[in-house]
């Protein structure tokens, strides 16, 4: 249910929304474009006060609610967008320093993988750190529509 868990740290669960509506499974991966984020970083404003990610500063969860309509069963992935500090290697007879920061890449990392069969089920990802995800849809048996509603908490 959404609403304040602890009002002295502000935290809240999001109410509980539509994420997506497929018929097929996903054969992008995560770096699929159409798949939407779910935000889970520390809420900031930006220049000119819009606004960006949300108050989850903290280990998260997250919950998918997935609906099988017509479907025999469906396997849900999460993933987390990781930021990675690549370093780079100077030798020292080339430059002065001896090494520097190439600056951030992102790579996707798998955090969980679950099926759920027969029946709509709800899917809880807990104590995950705070981030950018996507849930991916990696296979469907059956014919018919999966939906999946999702709701994340700090």
């Amino acid at each position: 249910m959404a609403g304040n868990r602890a009002s002295e740290n502000g935290d809240f669960v999001t109410p509980r929304a539509a994420y997506r509506t497929l018929s097929v499974a996903d054969t992008g991966g995560p770096t699929d474009a159409g798949i939407p984020v779910i935000n889970t970083r520390l809420y900031e404003v930006t220049p000119g006060g819009s606004e960006l990610g949300s108050y989850y500063g903290r280990n998260a969860q997250i919950n998918v609610a997935a609906i099988l309509e017509g479907l025999s069963s469906a396997t849900l992935q999460l993933w987390l967008k990781a930021v990675i500090e690549k370093q780079v290697l100077i030798d020292s007879e080339a430059s002065s320093s001896s090494s520097s920061s190439a600056g951030p890449a992102s790579e996707w990392v798998k955090v969980g993988s679950d099926t759920v069969l027969t029946v709509s089920g709800l899917v809880t990802y807990k104590d995950i750190p705070p981030g950018e995800y996507k849930v991916v849809v990696t296979a469907l048996a059956g014919g018919g529509d999966l939906y999946l509603r999702e709701q994340h908490a700090a």
